[in-house]
């Protein structure tokens, strides 16, 4: 994979300008810099230490040809420590850059399922990362039809003990209700539907309250069951149907899931990625803390 720069725009605030041309190459030295460390400079070693790329012939670095012009925007907010009222220069250029790259890849090839977590993003470890992605992804875009986005959620996860109790952790309200990233109230209405609301903060959405509303079928005891998914509130709407099938393994049990919300609204407009992500953390961390239930519910019967 080959990644090409098409607009690279930096804001900064050096307090007051003293010399612009100065500023504006300070920040192009910068963000060349932040290229460099993004995409390309690497120090390797070898299993015993040894450095492998000492010298310029085999460390990359970017050249005029890989860094764009930078378009700047000035702000010009005063320091209030120093008679000049200036400050730094430079830093908007080079700090963010890898992260910013990282994220605007992610972006650039969305429906992968990649997340990326590190850099230098060579060609060949781009491949190697979205090579990955495909092959153990957790959650993977689904195109949207009509309004809103859809979420496709999938995965599995070892529970410490057996089917039996896992199956009956799954459905206690009580439990669930302290597990549930965010629930705020979660109790169960009547055989097999429950109630309750949750308050979830996405990007810049600091806490979306919903109503929440969850009915189960196709229940077999021990082996698995369908959920009916209904969220709602003043931000938007979660909607859609989850699978759970669990198997005894020799470690306990394994649960196997997958789910299919539409996400629609306000919350709908924080971006594809975002949901994502946040869809991964919150399922990875609900089912730790139900395991963790599971064990002391296990210890106390013992």
């Amino acid at each position: 994979f080959q990644v090409k720069i098409d607009r690279y725009v930096v804001v900064h605030d050096c307090g007051p300008q003293i010399n612009p041309m100065l500023v504006e190459g300070q920040i192009q030295g910068g963000a060349a810099h932040g290229i460099g460390n993004a995409f390309y400079e690497q120090l390797v070693f070898d299993d015993n230490g040894q450095l492998m790329n000492a010298s310029l012939m085999d460390y990359l670095m970017p050249t005029a040809l890989d860094v764009p012009t930078v378009e700047v925007a000035h702000l010009e907010t005063p320091s209030p420590y120093n008679p000049s009222g200036v400050k730094g220069v430079g830093e908007a250029g080079a700090i963010p850059t890898g992260a910013v790259f990282a994220q605007a890849v992610e972006d650039a090839l969305q429906g992968t399922g990649l997340e990326i977590l590190e850099i230098p993003l060579s060609p060949g470890r781009l491949f190697e990362l979205v090579q990955e992605a495909r092959s153990t992804r957790i959650a993977t875009p689904t195109p949207v039809a009509g309004p809103g986005r859809v979420l496709a959620i999938e995965g599995s996860f070892e529970f410490d003990g057996p089917p039996e109790a896992v199956y009956e952790l799954l459905l206690d309200a009580d439990v669930l209700r302290g597990v549930m990233p965010g629930a705020r109230a979660f109790t169960l209405v009547e055989d097999g539907r429950y109630a309750g609301t949750m308050e979830v903060g996405l990007g810049p959405i600091s806490a979306a309250s919903f109503d929440l509303g969850v009915t189960v079928s196709n229940a077999s005891p021990a082996r698995g069951y369908t959920m009916n998914i209904d969220a709602r509130g003043a931000l938007g709407f979660v909607a859609g149907t989850a699978r759970v099938q669990l198997a005894g393994v020799a470690s306990g049990t394994e649960m196997r899931y997958r789910a299919e919300l539409r996400v629609g609204g306000t919350i709908a407009a924080v971006g594809q990625r975002l949901l994502d992500s946040v869809s991964r953390v919150m399922t990875k961390q609900g089912l730790k803390e139900l395991n963790r239930a599971l064990r002391e519910r296990l210890g106390a019967a013992r």
